[in-house]
């Protein structure tokens, strides 16, 4: 796996739990909402949806956001250590906004003072050094 892969998954993992915080939110809504269900005094027709389904489900989720969030800050505290190593702070800073802390490029350009060709030019560069540094360490993915 190049440099480069470990931080595009570092991108793509801050979506993935992020959309998994949603799906736990919509899921312990349902789950509340069968409770109250459950709990009501009104008469059932014919089969309702099992609470304990739904709390397997939402334990589920839970888990699998948990295992992703444990996985993302491995994998981020080894992007990072990488990144420290870079010798330009302006390549640090690049890297550092748009793979650990997630910015856009729209608040990158505006945080460091560069016109979008500059940044993407800055970035291109940052990027072949972050892949040379990356292939001289040896991290357990």
């Amino acid at each position: 796996m190049t440099g480069r892969d470990v931080l595009q998954d570092l991108r793509k993992m801050n979506t993935e739990i992020e959309a998994l915080r949603e799906q736990i939110t919509l899921a312990r809504q349902e789950a509340e909402g069968l409770r109250s269900m459950e709990m009501s005094d009104m008469p059932h027709g014919g089969a309702s949806p099992d609470m304990g389904d739904a709390l397997a489900r939402l334990a589920d989720l839970q888990r699998t956001r948990y295992d992703l969030t444990v996985e993302r800050m491995v994998r981020r505290e080894q992007a990072m250590l990488v990144i420290a190593k870079l010798d330009k702070s302006e390549h640090r800073t690049v890297l550092m906004m748009r793979y650990i802390l997630g910015k856009s490029w729209d608040e990158i350009v505006d945080a460091m003072h560069y016109a979008y060709s500059g940044i993407f030019k800055l970035h291109g560069r940052a990027l072949s050094n972050f892949d040379k540094e990356w292939s001289k360490v040896e991290f357990d993915l």
